[in-house]
């Protein structure tokens, strides 16, 4: 850990100190949880602008004095606008820093893999179009958990939602999959996110010795299908599926 984001960290403690708060009432304050104030404190987690400036009005402290412990000590609301902008500007440097200190998906919390869930679905039915790749959010998993138990690549994980119910009752519509995309060349019969074309599916596939996929659907209402030939040169494994979460 960078001593910079430690001091910043110390200097956040001094002011919810300075106000007589526990880390519990400082994070109703701010918004967040006791956990949060005390990874700020720490140093571990870099708290975003909105919370930064609620910070600066409880302490009666200015940016500067929170960023670097020197400068004026008084609060952002007796700034001019100036200064406020040079402030904004600040505080995009030192996220550009964060970003650059922790350039893989490994949070701060090194305990933590931040795992990113895109805006796609994979169909458990007819097949989901790929209209879009972006992401939406970011849920944290145990590293331990990843790595140890379901045996994954943290550094390879993506989270998608499930669409329709050829996979139910153990895929069920809406539910939100966990993919390791690093098992795109798979040795094992399991669940796995596929695409043909610009559609996914998710379903559990069985690999055959003659070189055919057998495509199966744990809804008996779907029946299995086998691929081969040219369709299976046209198949693109994603990913297996480690986890599910479901409504």
């Amino acid at each position: 850990m960078r001593n910079d984001q430690k001091d910043f960290g110390a200097r956040v403690k001094v002011i919810r100190k300075n106000r007589g708060e526990t880390q519990d009432t400082f994070g109703a304050l701010l918004g967040v949880t006791k956990s949060t104030v005390s990874a700020y404190e720490k140093g571990d987690v870099f708290p975003p602008f909105n919370i930064l400036n609620t910070i600066v009005e409880l302490g009666e402290k200015s940016f500067e004095w929170l960023f670097t412990g020197e400068g004026d000590v008084t609060g952002p609301s007796r700034r001019g606008n100036d200064d406020l902008e040079h402030l904004e500007d600040k505080v995009a440097i030192i996220n550009e820093e964060v970003i650059q200190y922790d350039n893989s998906p490994i949070s701060p919390l090194k305990d933590f893999v931040r795992v990113p869930r895109y805006e796609v679905a994979a169909s458990a039915g007819g097949g989901a179009v790929v209209e879009s790749e972006q992401v939406v959010d970011y849920l944290m998993f145990g590293i331990d958990w990843v790595k140890n138990t379901l045996g994954a690549n943290p550094n390879k994980l993506a989270l998608i939602s499930v669409l329709g119910d050829s996979m139910s009752p153990s895929y069920n519509d809406g539910d939100l999959i966990l993919v390791d995309t690093s098992s795109n060349r798979p040795k094992t019969d399991a669940v796995y996110v596929i695409q043909h074309d610009s559609c996914l599916w998710v379903k559990r596939l069985h690999f055959h010795f003659d070189g055919s996929v057998a495509v199966i659907s744990d809804n008996p209402r779907y029946p299995e299908q086998t691929i081969t030939g040219e369709a299976l040169e046209r198949l693109r494994i994603v990913g297996r599926v480690m986890w599910r979460g479901g409504k």
